[in-house]
């Protein structure tokens, strides 16, 4: 079995039951998500949403450009297409896009550093990326409790820190 099968495993149905537009908590964040790209760049560029889920976030916050995303679950897959975005597998759309959102998902990656890097080749001069709702282990919380309410051993393969982070775009 190849290791992307493997991962599609840890994401089955019901890890996506609360991201289909249900979730009033989710809706706050991404509110104020929202407003923190807009502070970078505008709505209407070219996006390419890694680890897409079901492409709730995107059409959230109502991203009228063209919206790509990678996703590992075609149940989610599924769903995002249904919400306008077009699912790639690859970062194969080299030097298109204004921006880049890694949202809740650098942590689940099984190669961070190679898929940033990847999509950082796809970026168009002055090209953005976000990584928001990101777990961070400098947190007073991480450090009080050595854990993060989000954190999920079997799904969680990197553990950035905000010094990780900036550096990694720094590069």
């Amino acid at each position: 079995m190849k290791v992307n099968q493997k991962l599609a495993l840890l994401y089955e149905n019901d890890y996506f039951q609360d991201r289909v537009g249900n979730n009033l908590k989710r809706h706050k964040s991404f509110d104020a998500e929202k407003r923190f790209i807009e502070r970078f760049t505008s709505l209407d560029g070219t996006v390419l949403d890694v680890g897409c889920s079901t492409g709730e976030f995107l059409q959230h916050i109502g991203w009228s450009g063209k919206k790509y995303g990678i996703e590992i679950s075609q149940f989610a897959a599924e769903k995002a297409i249904q919400n306008g975005i077009d699912i790639v597998s690859d970062y194969d759309i080299s030097n298109s896009l204004d921006a880049i959102i890694y949202r809740g998902t650098i942590q689940h990656l099984d190669s961070p550093f190679r898929s940033i890097e990847k999509a950082a080749k796809t970026l168009k001069p002055g090209g953005k990326v976000f990584f928001i709702a990101t777990p961070n282990i400098n947190s007073i919380y991480y450090r009080l409790f050595n854990t993060l309410p989000a954190l999920d051993q079997q799904r969680n393969f990197y553990l950035p820190s905000a010094c990780s982070l900036k550096n990694l775009g720094e590069m």
